[in-house]
């Protein structure tokens, strides 16, 4: 649709990769906000389309950041140990989520404040991660994503830069592998259970998100500053906040 509000649509979209992306994050509780405006309310729709588009921009987000050596393998691969088993158990968990939305909410906009230096004086210094630690953080990440259905890097960069097992980069570039890969499970989830439903215009989708999601890795990754990168998380994780309280 390429009337004014498919265009500003697409705009919007494209507007929200290039936020997300220049912290390593997907963007998918963006589109499902912008769906909604755009008045596509179908669950299967909205779930499949921004997954899909999380597939994208968190792959360009990882390249973005991994490309500058914004990475740590060891980290992701203990985080996964433990967020990969227990988002299929919390995935399979059966219970209203009202409390597990109020609680994101909550630890969100004190991940927010915390991280801006409201509560307490922030440092840049990293230290070492206990792999046990990591392993029961990624496990307590995947629970929660599998039941409220998130795709869990609202949650893990905040996690990170909290602990300080990462600086604002390196944790960007962890959140966006993160995302891609949990995006494409839950692809392949709604795939063999029949639920997939891409839209027939979802090549004009893909084309936003990647202009502009590329934009905004590159810029992140490349010409933003440490400090800048974690006010630009404040801002996706105030966002994400707002939505998840809205939905209560």
């Amino acid at each position: 649709n390429w009337g004014i509000m498919g265009v500003l649509f697409y705009l919007l979209i494209g507007a929200l990769s290039f936020l997300y992306a220049s912290v390593g994050h997907g963007g998918g509780s963006g589109y499902l906000a912008a769906m909604s405006l755009y008045g596509i309310t179908d669950p299967n729709q909205m779930r499949s389309m921004a997954l899909f588009l999380n597939v994208f921009v968190s792959f360009i987000a990882f390249l973005g950041f991994a490309s500058k050596k914004h990475f740590n393998r060891k980290l992701f691969i203990y985080l996964a140990l433990g967020s990969i088993p227990m988002a299929f158990v919390g995935g399979s968990i059966d219970i209203r989520p009202f409390w597990y939305y109020l609680l994101v909410a909550l630890f969100l906009g004190y991940s927010s404040l915390r991280l801006i230096g409201l509560l307490g004086k922030w440092k840049d210094e990293t230290v070492k991660a206990n792999k046990v630690k990591v392993i029961v953080s990624g496990g307590a990440i995947g629970l929660i994503a599998g039941i409220i259905g998130i795709g869990g890097g609202i949650l893990l960069s905040p996690l990170l830069l909290i602990m300080r097992w990462a600086n604002a980069k390196t944790t960007a570039g962890i959140a966006a592998l993160f995302i891609f890969l949990n995006s494409i499970s839950g692809l392949l989830g709604l795939y063999f259970s029949g639920k997939l439903s891409i839209l027939p215009d979802a090549h004009y989708w893909v084309l936003s998100v990647v202009l502009f999601g590329a934009s905004g890795a590159w810029i992140g990754s490349s010409i933003l500053s440490q400090k800048a990168v974690r006010l630009m998380l404040v801002v996706v994780l105030s966002l994400a906040a707002i939505k998840l309280i809205i939905t209560l």
